[in-house]
């Protein structure tokens, strides 16, 4: 019995695991903190396609960001992404194809933590993809998906860059992007508890009850 509360002392002096915490969400149907290139816009033919709403956040310059900046974030050491993303008219894959290449890039405090892009529905990157004609120009396959991302990450601060670019990026009503229910989580909880200063007297102490008790059970 007084090892097993010995055990359990320490436990709950050790303090709580690590567990996921969102820190950001934002579903794009009202005011937005995020900001940059592109704005708030009906989703069109999207909306309820893939979990899109009846608006989303679309970006259709060439190469500039969609920014986003969080602060005062609790100690953690990995950070994930959520998203519904939306390709839209005729992206055309990866380098080697004839009108490609056509990226879309997450960059996290100056680092790039996830680059990827699709074929036009004939085979890409991602997976589990809906394809059709959603609205916008009606004249290209458009896609959506969702998307996940997790990476290291444990600054108190994070600033974000959501682009597209490639060497035959279009833009405008060729090309374009939107992202809809962004979601930002770190493992929270996960600095170590420091130890009380009297632990390791309260731990000796047991350790001599142990002992004693021991010594007794021997005598009689």
């Amino acid at each position: 019995m007084l090892r097993i509360l010995t055990t359990s002392s320490l436990l709950c002096l050790m303090g709580p695991a690590a567990s996921a915490t969102t820190v950001f969400f934002d579903d794009f149907e009202g005011p937005t903190s995020v900001t940059g290139a592109g704005g708030i816009e009906s989703a069109q033919g999207y909306s309820g396609v893939n979990g899109i709403s009846g608006s989303f956040w679309r970006n259709d310059t060439k190469s500039l960001a969609t920014t986003l900046t969080l602060t005062d974030l609790a100690p953690h050491s990995l950070m994930t992404l959520e998203f519904d993303i939306a390709f839209i008219d005729s992206w055309d894959g990866a380098i080697g194809r004839i009108y490609g290449d056509d990226f879309f890039n997450i960059v996290v405090d100056g680092v790039t933590q996830l680059i990827t892009t699709n074929f036009g529905g004939l085979g890409d990157e991602l997976s589990d993809g809906v394809y059709g004609y959603f609205g916008f120009t009606q004249k290209y396959d458009d896609e959506a998906y969702k998307l996940t991302t997790t990476f290291a990450h444990s600054s108190d601060t994070a600033a974000f860059s959501f682009f597209a670019n490639g060497r035959k990026w279009q833009a405008g009503m060729d090309e374009s992007w939107a992202i809809d229910n962004l979601t930002i989580s770190t493992n929270a909880n996960i600095s170590a508890v420091p130890l009380p200063a009297g632990l390791p007297l309260m731990a000796g102490g047991l350790g001599l009850l142990a002992l004693a008790g021991r010594r007794r059970q021997r005598k009689s």
